[in-house]
């Protein structure tokens, strides 16, 4: 063994894991970039994204979250005039199944929703009211509240989805999906004090009503990108 040797075996025998460490990487990253895609989009469920794994050319498997909250307040000018506020909380978490019979453009969707719905209303007067000479304070006139959600967050999918995120082809693809979620009948609450207490009795009817809602729709549209490229025997 020459002095040459002696200097460079030793060199590539310590190299040598650093070189197989970063080709497994490569490899690894190259699998991943082939498998995955994924999506940010807006619908009735609120604004989020989805994240998507490749199972077979006709089979993936969906996770996603979405959400949105909205506070509302402001004054309704009447006789006495009315301070109002109001929040909608939407959170949706899912876990989906596409599969696609031709393999990307069209698939249908099956799946679980942790999805949460709630809807919270306040009203009450800020002024004081007359009638026929008497005079009706604020605490007299009381206020009015209402409250709507469901009694099980976790509700089974059905759907379609439009385009296939990790299909061959460009990486950014439009994605569009639509579908039921079966909720049940969602749950209504109202209460009142004071005078406007008796409103609070239509809660009966309105319920009577909502009985009748046993989905909800799901619609969403937004964008897929896919990492990187992947063989396909399309």
């Amino acid at each position: 063994m020459n002095s040459t040797t002696k200097v460079l075996l030793p060199l590539f025998l310590c190299f040598l894991p650093l070189f197989m460490i970063s080709n497994s990487l490569l490899q690894a990253q190259d699998v991943i970039s082939k498998k995955y895609a994924t999506t940010i989009s807006a619908g009735t469920n609120g604004i989020g994204g989805d994240f998507t794994l490749l199972i077979s050319e006709r089979l993936n498997t969906r996770i996603g979250f979405h959400g949105f909250n909205y506070t509302l307040n402001g004054t309704i000018e009447d006789s006495p005039d009315i301070e109002y506020d109001g929040n909608l909380s939407i959170s949706s978490f899912s876990l989906l199944v596409d599969y696609y019979p031709f393999k990307k453009i069209i698939g249908l969707t099956a799946g679980l929703y942790l999805h949460s719905t709630s809807i919270g209303a306040n009203a009450f007067p800020i002024e004081t009211y007359e009638v026929g000479g008497k005079i009706f304070e604020v605490e007299e006139l009381g206020s009015l509240a209402a409250k709507l959600n469901y009694s099980s967050n976790l509700m089974p999918y059905a759907g379609l989805v439009f385009s296939n995120p990790v299909a061959s082809g460009i990486p950014l693809k439009l994605h569009m999906q639509l579908g039921i979620l079966y909720s049940k009948a969602p749950n209504f609450e109202m209460s009142g004090t004071g005078m406007i207490a008796p409103t609070a009795d239509n809660q009966v009817d309105l319920q009577e009503g909502l009985d009748e809602f046993n989905f909800l729709p799901v619609m969403k549209i937004g964008f897929s990108y896919r990492f990187g490229s992947r063989k396909s025997s399309e």
